[in-house]
């Protein structure tokens, strides 16, 4: 008995070591918590009901997903792209939602020709849908769709960040970012 008490300690004690030793820096940080993803797709899939005549805005039918970045020219995700990803595959596997489907939707900047950025955009968004997919996410809920830089949301400078983007949509709706 001594000796498992001894091991329970150790193993306690080792445990807490690595925990200690891991800072915050060392992990990649996630846009958004699992909770805030699974609050913010219930929005989509079930939103809030109107009165009629009421002059509100129309609710969210997507999430942007900012942080999912790639490399120029590549499909590969990034630490941090991943860790946005693992929490939305937890928020995609919540009973709640685990029947709604999804588009994954990328889009690019204006730099480059039409035709790279329309199939860059398709790997980029068919890299996001296949890694939600390992992650849990039922094939059948999840498709891809790129659409290059003909959904620019700052026109005005074709290489804006903000144009570089990852759209979570509701099937059956179409973003409202064009």
């Amino acid at each position: 008995m001594f000796k498992t008490l001894l091991v329970g300690i150790a193993l306690s004690l080792t445990g807490s070591a690595l925990a200690y030793a891991q800072t915050p820096q060392d992990q990649p940080e996630a846009e958004y918590s699992v909770k805030e993803l699974t609050d913010r797709l219930r929005s989509i899939v079930f939103p809030p009901p109107v009165a009629r005549n009421a002059k509100v805005a129309p609710p969210p039918d997507s999430v942007t997903l900012r942080s999912i970045s790639f490399a120029v020219g590549s499909s590969d995700l990034s630490a941090n792209s991943k860790a946005t990803l693992n929490n939305l595959a937890e928020a995609m596997r919540n009973e709640d939602i685990v029947e709604a489907k999804f588009t994954i939707e990328g889009h690019t900047d204006a730099v480059g020709t039409d035709g790279n950025n329309m199939k860059l955009s398709e790997r980029r968004a068919a890299a996001v849908a296949s890694y939600l997919t390992a992650k849990g996410v039922a094939t059948a809920r999840v498709t891809s769709k790129g659409y290059g830089e003909t959904r620019l949301i700052e026109k005005t400078e074709a290489s804006s960040a903000v144009n570089r983007r990852v759209e979570v949509v509701l099937q059956g709706t179409e973003s409202r970012s064009n």
